[in-house]
This record gives structure tokens, sequence and C-alpha cells, in this order.
């Protein structure tokens, strides 16, 4: 209920006195002297006049300044400044690190405020751009992502939001759908033609796969048809690559649990030309010292490997799988061989099993 203010009036009367000169007796009274006329009143102030109170601005116009407000706050988080004369130095580095993760937690906390307190504000596409470069998972990566494509179904930003959201896709089904979305919505864009390669190895499942080379280690002749009956991991890797050097032991083991039942590994190393960066030895360096003893085919080309570009190949450790009739099983295979192997040997000639088509 709302308040209401009551003005009260105050009212001051003044009454008159009994005439002075009636007599008390029969004689007559001795007259009064004259009263002494009065001062007159000194005239009352002029009340100063009170200012008008400033009109309260409208509720829209009030929120729009919040929501400017708001905005400048996000927009002022910044990055540490990266000193690259200091990244030997493990405390610095790690100061760096901590400092970028505030910076980043920070901003996602802003965008995040933001868009719950003002959704008609325009810098929405843009906040939700920022929570989701600032996710900390997968999970909120995802929400943001694909809030902003909702927001800003034309933004450009989107194909890279995109990319990311497919590339992270498990279910190889949807995954070819937001690529083939991502070629549509946003042609010409560095993350459309990579979209277009990704197509290419979806559209490659269930065919002929070829390959053929020789063995960087041994020397020997390698093809995909001389191991026709088996069922055929392809690493790409490189011994210059974090990931794929850290997953190598769980590589070996499952290479030592497959490969009596029927499942042969080859290596395609992105390793540099040797006349660059001695990526030849370097490769046969590792596998001698992690004792691989599956063949590698080194391309000796780094990212503009000829085999490794043509299939579409923009990120490392990738592993395909190859069926026991010689055809594409896989290009999704990572983190999955536990699971894609064994349905993969039901297929596979039972008589064949037992046997290495390797030449060593």
């Amino acid at each position: 209920m709302n308040r209401k203010t009551i003005a009260a009036l105050i009212v001051t009367s003044t009454l008159a006195a009994a005439p002075a000169w009636l007599p008390a007796q029969d004689k007559p009274a001795t007259p009064a002297k004259p009263a002494t006329p009065a001062k007159p009143a000194t005239p009352a102030k002029a009340a100063t006049p009170v200012k008008a109170a400033t009109p309260a601005k409208p509720a829209t116009e009030a929120k729009a300044d919040g929501a400017d407000a708001a905005w400048k706050e996000l927009q002022a988080v910044k990055d540490p400044t990266l000193d690259r004369t200091k990244t030997q130095d493990q405390e610095y580095v790690q100061k760096y690190v901590a400092d970028r993760q505030a910076a980043m937690t920070k901003r996602k906390e802003l965008a995040t405020a933001f868009v719950e307190k003002y959704p008609d504000s325009t810098h929405v596409p843009d906040a939700l751009f920022i929570k989701a470069q600032a996710a900390a998972s997968q999970e909120e990566f995802t929400s943001a992502g694909e809030a902003f494509l909702k927001a800003a179904p034309t933004d450009p930003r989107g194909a890279m939001i995109l990319s990311t959201l497919a590339r992270v896709e498990k279910d190889e089904a949807k995954q070819l759908q937001m690529n083939k979305d991502l070629v549509a919505k946003y042609p010409g864009t560095p993350a459309a033609e990579q979209a277009k390669a990704q197509i290419k190895l979806a559209d490659a499942v269930g065919k002929p796969f070829e390959l053929s080379f020789t063995d960087a280690i041994s020397g020997k002749e390698v093809s995909i048809k001389g191991l026709k009956g088996k069922v055929v991991v392809v690493d790409f890797w490189a011994t210059w690559c974090g990931p794929c050097v850290a997953e190598m032991p769980k590589m070996k083991q499952l290479y030592a649990d497959f490969k009596p039942k029927g499942v042969e590994f080859i290596g395609v190393s992105l390793d540099q030309s040797e006349a660059e960066g001695q990526g030849l030895t370097k490769l046969k360096d590792f596998v001698a010292k992690n004792e691989i003893g599956w063949p590698q085919y080194y391309q000796g080309n780094f990212w503009e490997s000829e085999f490794s570009k043509g299939w579409g190949v923009n990120s490392i450790p990738c592993v395909f799988v190859v069926d026991a009739d010689g055809n594409l099983a896989s290009t999704q295979a990572r983190g999955k061989l536990e699971e894609l192997l064994p349905k993969l040997l039901e297929k596979a000639p039972k008589k064949e099993a037992a046997t290495s088509a390797l030449p060593f």
C-alpha cells in the first residue's frame, strides 16, 4: 500500500479583550492614558521557494544507463600482458597463468550477470561470446555457444563457435550436420573450409581407404591392401605433439592387447622435414627410445604434408580405423578404440585373426 502525506494547516486566531474604559464606581472614572500605539508589525519575509524535485528518469532510460555501465565494467577486465622474455621463468609463468585465469573468470561472471539482467541489450551477443571464450568446461562452452548462435545467427563470429561445437560433438551424425550448417551459413570462412574437409571425411566412411608407404624405421613397404583381413588403426601424430606423446603409453597397451586378435597399427608422422627440424631423426629416436612396435609413415612436411592434409587432418592426435575389408570405418576413433575394435573384430574373417600381415 502506498503512503500518503497529510499536510496539516495551522490556523492562528486573536481574541478581542473587554474595553478598559468601563467605570468601576458610580463616580466618573479617571480617564485612562491613551494607549501607546503598537508598532506596526515587521512584515514577514517571503518564504524561499522550494526547488522543484528533479523528475526521475523513465525506467527504460535508467535501465539503459545501467546496461552501459555494466558493459563498460565488463570491457575493462583485461588479460595480463605476457612478457615473452620471462617465459623460461617458471614462477613468472605460473603467476601469469593464474592472473589470466582470474581475468577470464571475472569476465565470465560479469558476462553472465549482464545477460541475465539486461536480456534486451544490444550487447547481449558480445557478452555471450565473451562467456563462451571464458568457459571453464565443455558444458559451459556449449551452453554459451548455442545461446550466442541463437541470439546472433548472422554474426560472423558464429563460424568459430559452430566449428568448435562440431569439433567437441561426440555423435558423428550430429557433428556431420553441424559441419554442413557451417558451410551453408558461413561460406568462405576458414572454419567453413575446415568443415568441408570434415564432411569429406564423414562421406569417406564405408569406402576403400588407400595408403602405401615405406616404413621409416624398417625400410619395408607397407600398404592397406597388404593388410586386408586385419583391422587397422591409423594414428596421425608427431614427436613434437604433447598430447600425442602423452597418449603413447595407452596406444602401446592397446596394441599389445589387440594385435594378437587381428589388429595392426600404423603411425602417420607430421614431424618437420629433416632439413628444417630433423624430423626424421627425431622420429627414429623416439620410436627406438619408447619401443614402438608398429610402422611409421614419415611424410616430412609438417602440417603441409600431402597425405594428412588431403584427409583434412588439422589437429593431432587424430585416429582413423580401417575395417578388415579395407574400408574406412571411423575418422573419429581417438579415445574410442576399446569400444570400436572389438566390434570390428567380430566382423573380421576369423581365420586371419591370429596371423600378422606385416613383414616384421
